[in-house]
């Protein structure tokens, strides 16, 4: 089977942001063939009082969110996030009938992607 590349397979791209300006790096994934979209939280007063980390998870649930309104594989990213150079063009670790098939989930918080 052909090895497919980021981009053929996804597009959608959620940026999970909070203060960041987010346009180099929606610029940059743009450049490589994605589709990024911002997911900036606007906090409740009450909201505003919790601490940095509980908003921090607020943004992320929101993303998720928006994710389960996706019918294709898609990525999230934080605000800080640097895409290398090519980095649409980079092969995915799978098949995509497989990814579709069993609804994978990659990610990447500590120390490296997992599928």
């Amino acid at each position: 089977m052909a090895s497919v590349i980021l981009c053929d397979a996804i597009k959608d791209v959620i940026i999970v942001a909070h203060k960041e300006d987010t346009r180099p790096l929606e610029a940059a994934l743009f450049e490589e063939g994605l589709m990024p979209c911002v997911a900036r939280r606007s906090y409740s007063e009450i909201e505003l009082s919790y601490s940095q980390s509980i908003r921090v998870l607020l943004s992320h649930i929101d993303a998720w969110k928006l994710s389960c309104s996706m019918q294709s594989p898609l990525i999230i990213c934080e605000a800080d996030f640097v895409p290398c150079k090519g980095f649409g063009s980079f092969h995915l670790p799978m098949p995509i009938v497989e990814l579709a098939a069993n609804a994978g989930v990659g990610w990447l918080y500590a120390c490296g992607p997992t599928i």
